[in-house]
């Protein structure tokens, strides 16, 4: 993610709530509930997934966004490497001022 320009950083707080959540399991793996949830803050926004559940729902837009930014980037490479060599590159003619 911090490929796409995100940095880390996120926090995640429980909050009460009327009904019953589930709240992990046991060491036997029976599944506990309580009246309380998580909720995930990503910088300033508010999921109600954590980070992890959010890269595994959204993984192929997550891909095609990275696809589009590399893309991108060698664009805007070759059109980098295509100035430099423009000005870099004597002007067409000069072998006849030379001589």
């Amino acid at each position: 993610m911090s490929y796409l320009g995100y940095e880390k950083g996120g926090k995640s707080i429980r909050v009460s709530t009327d009904e019953f959540n589930p709240n992990g399991r046991d060491r036997h793996g029976n599944q506990r509930l309580s009246k309380s949830k998580s909720i995930y803050f990503v910088f300033w926004f508010l999921m109600e997934c954590s980070g992890s559940a959010y890269f595994r729902e959204n993984l192929e837009l997550i891909l095609q966004s990275i696809r589009d930014r590399l893309a991108a980037e060698r664009e805007e490479r070759a059109k980098q490497r295509e100035r430099k060599e423009r000005y870099e590159s004597p002007p067409p003619g000069w072998e006849a001022c030379a001589a």
